[in-house]
């Protein structure tokens, strides 16, 4: 089903077996000229990004109060002159620009009502112009997302009203995730403004598992200086996002060659510095590899083929494995 720039329904011969009249071919061509008219009034009318952060704000730059009332916007009327509507535009997404741009600045008690002006913006104003709003502001769509969120719930509200929302918006969206009755009555008896995201975890019941570090050296008392990393998940406000799969192969092809640099390093700088100054007996380095993550990886990686069941790919990686590790398999490459 098709529909106009005014919400009617567009129907085509095709769909009905009716055979066009002229008439309605003419209504067709007209409603067609009048899409396009508007779309080209929108674009027109489109208020730029440089010009909303060009214009001079009336808020003065040492005000530490916040802006706390609503964001007043007026209607769009398109029945009205291109130059009218244009105004109207730049001076609506002005308004929410100013205000949320002030209380971002005033610090991290603002952070609520930014996250409201945002809610309310989205609501008020036309897709195209929130769109030119988000631009504006020094904000990723994915914070702005989250923002709204909070906007939306009714314990950051109570909370807020109660002056105790915790300030850092981590915590405020962790809050704004629940939705269990429960849960929210006790995190709106229990939480203060000062209340931190690992205490928000244990009032909802949220446990994450955690990998203990477990380095093994050959050494006596070893010092680590140096760390490799590595990242196939991200886990941000307890909101887990994947961003890829880790090979436990290319683990460990990483700590064969950090290994052979090492040892070259250490054997070029022991033919050309200790000598120099006396230096007796110099340190010795040693690489050690984090077992059970590259095991945990392992799993992890099986566990993804399981799930989207991808078997044949499956039974490669235990041959790659076995053929890296020099291990014997049945598995076919």
């Amino acid at each position: 089903m098709n529909k106009d720039v005014y919400g009617d329904e567009v129907i085509h011969s095709s769909d009905t077996g009716y055979k066009n009249t002229p008439e309605d071919i003419a209504r067709h061509n007209k409603s067609m000229k009048d899409n396009e008219l508007m779309t080209k009034r929108v674009l027109k009318t489109e208020p730029s990004v440089d010009s909303i952060l060009k214009t001079p704000s009336n808020i003065s730059p040492v005000e530490t109060r916040l802006l706390t009332n609503e964001v007043e916007s007026a209607r769009v009327d398109y029945a009205k002159k291109d130059s009218v509507v244009a105004k109207i535009r730049k001076s609506n997404v002005l308004n929410f620009y100013k205000q949320i741009n002030h209380n971002l600045g005033i610090g991290a008690k603002a952070l609520y009502l930014v996250c409201r002006d945002l809610h309310s913006a989205k609501h008020k104003l036309t897709a195209e112009d929130y769109a030119i709003l988000q631009k504006t502001l020094p904000l990723s769509e994915s914070t702005i997302s989250k923002y709204i969120r909070i906007a939306e719930s009714d314990v950051c509200k109570k909370l807020y009203l109660k002056g105790t929302l915790p300030e850092g918006w981590t915590t405020m969206y962790e809050i704004a995730k629940v939705e269990e009755i429960k849960v929210k009555e006790k995190l709106i008896k229990n939480v203060n403004s000062n209340s931190t995201l690992d205490q928000i975890w244990k009032m909802i019941g949220k446990v994450f598992k955690t990998l203990p570090p477990k380095f093994v050296f050959d050494m006596v008392k070893p010092k680590e200086f140096l760390k490799v990393a590595f990242e196939s998940g991200k886990e941000f406000a307890g909101d887990s996002t994947t961003i890829g799969q880790v090979d436990p192969i290319a683990l460990l092809m990483v700590k064969e060659k950090v290994e052979v640099a090492v040892k070259e390093a250490m054997k070029e700088y022991s033919e050309k510095y200790p000598t120099e100054y006396n230096l007796n007996n110099p340190a010795e380095v040693e690489v050690s590899l984090h077992n059970e993550i590259v095991e945990q990886s392992k799993k992890s990686l099986i566990s993804y083929f399981t799930k989207d069941k991808k078997k044949g790919d499956e039974s490669v990686f235990h041959y790659k494995w076995a053929e890296f590790n020099g291990e014997k398999t049945n598995a076919i490459a």
